[in-house]
């Protein structure tokens, strides 16, 4: 999200005037290891169009995931820059959760 430079009024010469981009909230996306594409990328490309930050966890279990997410990441280079976010494993958790 770049900042935009914008023209400043002839009254307020001594200032500079710039547009700074920033995201509504945060959504995580905890995916499941059933329908992994449906159930991350429908929610995902919602949570981006609204204008929020996706915290985006995968499911362990899946291995066409990385490999999608790479497709994902160049063609959306430009547009995802500092909005997607993925967590590769959870640390720090309760062993009631880990099951």
């Amino acid at each position: 999200m770049k900042v935009k430079k914008r023209r400043t009024d002839p009254i307020f010469w001594f200032g500079s005037s710039s547009i700074l981009y920033q995201p509504i909230g945060v959504v995580a996306i905890i995916s499941p290891w059933n329908y992994p594409l449906q159930l991350t990328f429908i929610p995902l490309i919602n949570a981006l169009a609204a204008g929020n930050r996706v915290l985006l966890k995968p499911s362990e279990k899946l291995t066409i995931f990385p490999v999608v997410r790479k497709i994902f990441m160049r063609v959306l280079t430009g547009l995802l820059q500092g909005l997607f976010v993925e967590i590769k494993a959870l640390q720090n958790v309760s062993p009631k959760i880990r099951k």
